[in-house]
């Protein structure tokens, strides 16, 4: 008996659904209607910002070394090309003194390997002459040591100045080299020959393989020891730091420093001229903007608010994060903003003011529109409810823009069509019977 009722009970409910459902259908909603219009739709997004007064330049050293003059002072006025510091470069004109020693070496060997050739002299006889120049090397750079380790004892007793010290090393290290390029030289033709006679080569063919592998050799050194060269000089070049365009110097770690490595800031600087505003917009604003896009700045001076033009520079492709007013993480993308002209405001001190950056997110002629309110969203697609006949028709549309109020469609509706401006309202389903209250 239990079950029949529990059957009856589930019947009866189901007839009770279905019956609201059939009255739901003929039961009029009334709603308000609006109608899809053509017009020029453009909206807006304001965000804080920091003013900069000219460009920032942060300069850092390119090369290491020991400070050894700092020409000018906090708040200076520079030229693009003025002097800002120089480092040391007296290793660096070791380096390519030591350099250019090899590179002549090299250049000499390849001339008297060319010789050789010329004068049929046999690879034993030539690699006699590579190892008494050898021999002598090493009794040369023996000599320079010798001489180097005692004059460091003298030094370190003042008994000996600092240039004859220099000029001692100077020479330790040129024997060093000389004597490196001897050995080089020796056991590079040591080894070809090795190879010829090992490969079998016949003794009329030996003479013209081995001072080839030998000129290609010495061809390559000579190519390595010249790119040195030339990468020392550059690094010369670095030693000397030059302001990279008119400003005003506003930080000096330069001056403070004994020594700079690559990459160590010296000298902060600021551009004349070149005024610029930062601001931090969120992600879902970040991709409306684009280089170029004209914005409004607003600048509260002396108790009134000036407003002047300027244009986005840049717009970061990466997101920081951050946390809100409400205390909840978001994420921002910078934005980095160039005044336009040359503003009638005094810009001496307003170094670091707030400031309210509005950029024009949307702006189009001839846009279909509806308001925001009648559109919603289900399963990642976008719907309206047209009025056909009082009954309310489900209509997917492509949504182009859609700001606060309004919305820009692209497809779906057509100007001039009536839909329900609440989409949300009660009573509003696809099929439904309404009754507008009139238009908006």
């Amino acid at each position: 008996m239990g079950k029949k009722k529990l059957a009856a009970g589930i019947l009866a409910a189901a007839a009770a659904g279905i019956l609201g459902v059939l009255f739901a259908s003929f039961k009029e909603a009334k709603v308000e209607t609006t109608v899809v219009y053509k017009g020029h739709v453009e909206d807006f997004y304001t965000e804080e910002g920091v003013l900069h007064v000219g460009k920032k330049y942060e300069i850092t050293a390119q090369v290491s070394g020991a400070v050894q003059e700092v020409a000018v002072e906090e708040n200076d006025k520079v030229k693009e090309g003025d002097l800002l510091f120089v480092v040391d470069g007296s290793d660096y004109e070791y380096e390519k003194y030591m350099a250019e020693c090899r590179l002549s070496g090299y250049e000499a060997q390849l001339e008297e390997a060319k010789i050789s050739r010329l004068m049929k002299t046999s690879p034993g006889e030539y690699l006699e002459q590579i190892r008494q120049e050898l021999s002598v090397r090493k009794s040369q750079y023996e000599a320079a040591k010798t001489i180097y380790e005692g004059s460091r004892a003298l030094y370190g007793s003042g008994d000996i100045s600092k240039a004859e010290m220099e000029e001692r090393e100077a020479s330790y290290r040129q024997s060093q080299a000389a004597l490196g390029q001897a050995e080089s030289r020796y056991e590079e033709s040591s080894r070809v020959l090795e190879e010829l006679i090992r490969d079998g080569m016949e003794e009329s063919k030996i003479d013209g393989q081995f001072y080839e592998s030998q000129e290609k050799q010495l061809a390559m050194e000579i190519e390595v020891q010249r790119t040195a060269v030339k990468q020392i000089e550059a690094k010369l070049e670095k030693c000397r730091v030059t302001a990279p365009a008119d400003g005003i110097i506003r930080e000096l770690p330069a001056k403070d420093l004994s020594a700079v490595q690559p990459g160590q800031l010296v000298v902060s600087m600021t551009g004349l001229g070149e005024n610029t505003v930062e601001a931090d917009v969120l992600t879902n604003i970040a991709p409306y903007l684009k280089e170029g896009d004209p914005v409004e700045i607003v600048l509260k001076l002396r108790g009134k608010n000036v407003s002047f033009p300027g244009h986005i520079r840049e717009v970061y492709d990466f997101a920081r994060q951050g946390v809100s007013s409400l205390g909840l993480d978001e994420y921002r993308v910078h934005v980095v903003v160039d005044v336009d002209g040359d503003p009638e405001w005094e810009l001496s001190g307003t170094e670091g003011y707030g400031v309210n950056v509005k950029f024009c997110l949307f702006d189009q002629d001839g846009c279909t529109v509806i308001p925001s309110d009648s559109v919603y969203q289900t399963e990642g697609e976008s719907y309206v409810y047209r009025v056909e006949k009082d009954r309310a028709r489900k209509q997917k549309v492509e949504v182009l823009y859609q700001s606060g109020s309004e919305v820009v469609v692209a497809e779906g509706v057509d100007v001039g069509e009536e839909i329900v401006s609440q989409a949300d309202g009660e009573g509003i389903f696809d099929g439904a019977k309404v009754k507008s209250l009139g238009f908006e």
